[in-house]
Order: structure tokens, then sequence, then C-alpha cells
């Protein structure tokens, strides 16, 4: 059950690369490759989800155990990851939804704010799976 974790911190980051290579599509005239990249990005999050809460529906909650001068840096990941995953559904949602509908200036406006968090989320909640791989104790 444990390298479920892994392979969801696999997942998310992975996520987070195609969400760089979807922009970067974008950006380089390939609209054609634009949306499959962006795709691939959000199936890998929902791989992730589905990882995450299976190991923590077996395994449970994974606790900080390293040194007391790392507590509150991690602590403060933990809460800033935990936001920006909170916000990451919705903001990517819109963007979505607003595609989809052929809305593309709409479509931008929200990306601005949906890209940054996304890859936040995603690289904090790698992060977080390195420093809990080290030092993580059960609940």
């Amino acid at each position: 059950m444990a390298s479920l974790g892994a392979w969801a911190a696999a997942a998310i980051l992975a996520s987070g690369v195609l969400v760089v290579v979807g922009v970067g599509m974008i950006r380089s005239g390939r609209r054609d490759l634009h949306p499959k990249a962006m795709l691939a990005a959000i199936l890998l999050a929902a791989v992730f989800l589905v990882l995450y809460l299976i190991k923590w529906s077996f395994v449970g909650a994974t606790h900080y155990g390293g040194p007391a001068w790392g507590r509150v840096p991690y602590l403060a990941l933990l809460l800033t990851h935990t936001v920006a995953a909170t916000l990451n559904l919705p903001l990517v949602l819109v963007a979505v939804y607003w595609a989809l509908r052929g809305e593309l200036a709409r479509h931008r406006v929200w990306v601005r704010w949906a890209v940054p968090v996304w890859l936040y989320a995603a690289l904090s909640g790698w992060l977080i799976y390195l420093v809990l791989a080290r030092y993580g104790v059960p609940a």
C-alpha cells in the first residue's frame, strides 16, 4: 500500500509537467495538441486523487516525524498546498467549461489563475510526499 503514495506523487507531478507542456503548445500555436496535453494532465490529476484516497482509506494519515526545526516549514507547506489543491478543482472546471463552449477569452482569464495554482499544488504535493517518505510516521 505504501507504494500507492509513490504512484500518486508521480501522477500529480506528471500532471504538472503536462500542464507546462500544454501551455507551451498553445503559446507555440499548436492548438491541435494543447487540448490533448491538458486532458492528459486532468486525467493524471484524477488518477492521483483516486490513488491518494485509496491510500488514505487503507493506510490512514501520515504525520511529520522529522526534526523539530522542520515542523513549522512543513506545516506551512502543507497548509498552502491544501489551499491550492482545494482551489484548483473549481478553477480548472470553470476554465474547461469556457474552453468547451469556445469562449476562449473567458478561458484565458481563468487559466491565468488555474495554471499557477495547479503547478503549485502539484509541486508542493510532490515535496510533501518526499518529506513524508523520509520523516513520515503513521497516525
